[in-house]
């Protein structure tokens, strides 16, 4: 496995966010994290990626322990995010946006300007290269967020929430969007309360309710897990 979650507890003051989480992501997988607002989505993204610490528990990836590596070191290493609320500079354009994850990387064999073609190209935004950020919608602005992770050469990439806000149409375009970036090699993890849309775009997945794991597996087993239908199904439109 490229990366293995070992036995993850997390609390905030005296609650427990996440309760003993264990999974592991296989490479080039898409693979899927579910559950209702609350149930430690997010927390479990923040763990991974460095921005908090666990009070127990190990993140290997390709067998190294990288627990409690600052999140810069880790995107380093090649795990990058994007977030539910887009963080994108306001003040730039796309292109300059793209640019600044580009010198993150520090890799002097990437030619810039066809990088940034390449990335937006890929995303679906290439007609808004000279477009500052502030002034994007919703759909746009999640798909900068991705050209600018992709930017940073990542091996794995955590995806919060990335439906949120979009209509039908708009999500099926990520649907196809997420599995040609998979096709690049890329083991992506999708964070998503929406079953259905889960259910079309990924392998495996894994649900969290209150902070605690209580099914993994392929989609059609986890949603016949009982546990997960009173825990979880009957809480979702």
């Amino acid at each position: 496995m490229i990366l293995r979650i070992d036995r993850i507890l997390k609390k905030f003051g005296g609650h427990i966010v996440l309760n003993d989480v264990s999974f592991g992501l296989i490479e080039k997988e898409i693979f899927g994290l579910v559950g209702a607002n609350g149930a430690g989505k997010t927390t479990l993204i923040n763990v991974i990626t460095g921005f908090l610490k666990p009070e127990k528990g190990k993140i290997f990836f390709n067998g190294q322990n990288i627990t409690g590596y600052k999140p810069h070191e880790i995107c380093k290493l090649g795990i990058n995010r994007t977030f539910q609320i887009p963080t994108c500079l306001p003040n730039l354009t796309v292109k300059e946006n793209i640019m600044i994850a580009l010198l993150f990387n520090n890799d002097k064999k990437i030619k810039i300007e066809e990088r940034i073609k390449e990335l937006t190209e890929l995303c679906g935004i290439s007609s808004k290269l000279n477009t500052l950020a502030s002034n994007l919608n919703t759909s746009e602005l999640k798909r900068l967020d991705l050209a600018r992770a992709l930017a940073t050469n990542p091996k794995i990439l955590l995806l919060d929430e990335f439906y949120t806000g979009l209509n039908v149409e708009q999500a099926n375009q990520y649907i196809k969007l997420l599995n040609q970036i998979r096709e690049e090699g890329i083991t992506l993890m999708v964070v998503e309360h929406n079953m259905r849309i889960i259910s079309k775009l990924c392998e495996r997945i894994m649900v969290l309710d209150y902070g605690r794991k209580i099914a993994e597996g392929n989609p059609e087993e986890v949603m016949r897990d009982p546990s997960v239908i009173e825990a979880y199904l009957g809480k979702i439109h």
